[in-house]
């Protein structure tokens, strides 16, 4: 008897215990939050700018023009951070030049201060010698940022690392903190609950440059599918769109998108696949830029491109015509030949002469990226 009033007391506690979980969201599991882990001694000398040759030039850094007062534009503030200031018809910036393992793996990291003019274009940027750009992340036009982007040497043993203005621009950058330093990866953990859960669920692969682009496939595809869960009745994407509701940050393109009602689900379809998919991609650390193409200044149609740092190359794809275009550059002439079927959860198929009808027709606008690096 004892037995059985026990068994009745587990059996209670576990149901209530059972009705207490949300029954219309997937379980979620602990990660590990870290995709790499840093190795080894700091590479950068003098990377807490504490030693100067000049009033304007930290030692072991160069600055990248003469002037007749440096000190303008490359401030050292004693104990306070190195401060850069913009100038409209020069590109400021301090580099170092760094030995390196080839074929390894890096992280150019630091907690970076902005107070830009809007269209300034700042960050970080790491080269060869020879020029080739191994990766670049963009920093934000103003606030306190902690900024990093992961490079691979390649064959080169030796890099520059920047951190500046890109392009001339107006206002300033503090250096708080940066650092270089050699990284053992971890292809299949993100940082990112929402990376991560993508990552899983559709067993994704970023190892090389052919399965880096299938995964993108199936990111895009995947992002169509959860987007048009309700109005299809799709009760396994219907779970992961709760779920991304709760775990896509504001601001979110996505996540208004899958507020909307579900008969409108497929309105402006175009900009719900780009927005959406720039939008994840940057949650995986993936190099992206949205297409715009306008006729008379108005825009009628998007598309987007991705950065495959395997291939070092940029990739075209149009996620409404379910293609992928063989050009980067030039949109606005292509032919049949660069257009190749693909799938990325697109409405129409097979319509090559309605995706050039709009590129052709179009003036092609892109937007400028914000990294180029691994996705780690």
């Amino acid at each position: 008897m004892k037995k059985i009033i026990l068994l009745l007391i587990l059996s209670i506690f576990s149901c209530k215990e059972e009705k207490s979980k949300p029954n219309n969201l997937p379980e979620k599991t602990e990660i590990n939050i870290s995709s790499f882990e840093r190795q080894g001694m700091e590479l950068l000398k003098n990377n807490d700018f504490r030693n100067w040759d000049t009033n304007a030039k930290p030692t072991n850094w160069d600055i990248n023009e003469d002037f007749e007062i440096p000190e303008d534009y490359v401030v050292d503030r004693d104990t306070l951070d190195l401060l850069l200031k913009g100038h409209k018809d020069k590109r400021i910036y301090i580099k170092q030049a760094v030995n390196v393992e080839p074929n390894s793996y890096y992280i150019l990291e630091g907690d970076i201060g902005t107070q830009l003019r809007h269209g300034s274009y700042t960050g970080f940027m790491v080269s060869t010698e020879e020029g080739k750009l191994l990766g670049k992340r963009i920093f934000d036009i103003r606030g306190e940022q902690e900024s990093k982007v992961v490079f691979n040497s390649n064959r080169f043993d030796k890099v520059n690392c920047y951190i500046g203005f890109i392009n001339e621009g107006i206002g300033e950058i503090s250096i708080k903190s940066i650092s270089l330093k050699k990284l053992d990866i971890n292809n299949s953990v993100f940082k990112s609950i929402v990376a991560q859960d993508f990552f899983n669920i559709l067993d994704l692969n970023f190892d090389d440059g052919e399965n880096f682009d299938v995964s993108i496939s199936k990111l895009m595809e995947n992002i169509s599918d959860i987007i048009l869960s309700s109005q299809k009745n799709d009760t396994l994407n219907m779970k992961r769109k709760d779920q991304l509701l709760l775990d896509l940050k504001e601001p979110s393109f996505l996540k208004t998108f899958l507020q909307e009602p579900s008969d409108k689900a497929t309105k402006s379809y175009a900009s719900k696949l780009v927005f959406s998919g720039n939008e994840i991609f940057d949650y995986f650390n993936i190099g992206s830029r949205v297409i715009e193409f306008r006729t008379n200044n108005k825009r009628v149609h998007l598309a987007l491109m991705y950065y495959n740092p395997y291939l070092n190359e940029w990739v075209t794809i149009d996620p409404l015509y379910n293609s992928k275009i063989n050009a980067n550059s030039n949109l606005e002439s292509i032919t049949k030949d660069q257009v190749l079927p693909a799938n990325y959860g697109g409405l129409i198929t097979n319509d090559i002469d309605g995706l050039l009808q709009k590129y052709n027709s179009s003036k092609a606008i892109i937007q400028k990226e914000t990294i180029m690096g691994y996705p780690f």
